[in-house]
Formats: structure tokens, C-alpha cells, sequence
């Protein structure tokens, strides 16, 4: 297993972990995406895709609560983790520190059950960060 890829949204230069992450683009970033989780699992190395979702702040991670609309979330923030379900079929996805309307993202319902597994069909293994 490979703790990568990191692909959530470069929002800020002063996140403290911008430099794991490949970009700040929904589109580019699910480009690259793809092909690196395919190109690890076509290997053996089972793919680790973080941090599941909407995670851009270092600073009290453990304790914000991101507030975003349906749009954002969808057009911005989830593209490259659909992608790596539906088309890489990643074998594992982290849930991020903070919570997502509420809710902490590694006991997220509709994070983790409405979209991952009901919509993208997600069989695969979460694991909290």
C-alpha cells in the first residue's frame, strides 16, 4: 500500500500540506489522478486515495467544519476521488481530520454511504487518517 495519491484542491499556498497535492484544478487534477492509481494497482501497490473530501486547512484540521454547497463540493472537490473510484477503481480511500456539515468525515453517512458507495459504487477498504 501507498499512502498517495494526495489529491485534494491546492486552495491556498499556506496550507500545510499543499505540497502533497497535484493541483488546483478539479480537471487536471482528475487527469492525473487516473492514471497514477491505475498505474500503482497494475503494479501490486494497492492505491490509498486522500483525503476524502473538501480538506484544505492544516490548522485545528481535527476540529473544522467545512459548510460547502452541493455544487462546489461536486464541481470542485470531488471529481479526481469519482474518478479514482469509477474509473482507476482504487482499492482504498483515507477519510480527511475534519468534519463535512457536521459531521467528521471518517463517519461521514452521506459522504462515505450516499455518494461513495451508493453513487460511485465504492467496494474498496476506508480508513481514517
Amino acid at each position: 500500500m501507498l499512502l498517495s495519491p494526495a489529491i485534494n484542491i491546492v486552495r491556498t499556498p499556506l496550507g500545510g500540506r499543499t505540497y502533497e497535492y497535484m493541483t488546483e484544478d478539479p480537471f487536471f487534477n482528475k487527469k492525473l489522478t487516473v492514471p497514477m492509481v491505475i498505474g500503482l494497482q497494475d503494479n501490486d501497490v494497492m492505491a490509498y486515495v486522500k483525503h476524502f473530501a473538501a480538506n484544505n486547512q492544516e490548522t485545528n484540521r481535527d476540529f473544522y467544519d467545512v459548510q460547502m454547497d452541493e455544487r462546489t463540493l461536486r464541481e470542485i472537490y470531488l471529481p479526481a476521488f469519482e474518478a479514482s473510484v469509477k474509473e482507476a477503481k482504487a482499492y482504498s480511500i483515507m477519510g480527511a481530520y475534519n468534519k463535512f456539515r457536521g459531521e467528521y468525515l471518517c463517519e461521514n453517512d452521506y459522504m462515505l454511504n450516499t455518494i461513495l458507495r451508493e453513487e460511485w459504487g465504492f467496494k474498496g477498504v476506508v480508513v481514517s487518517d
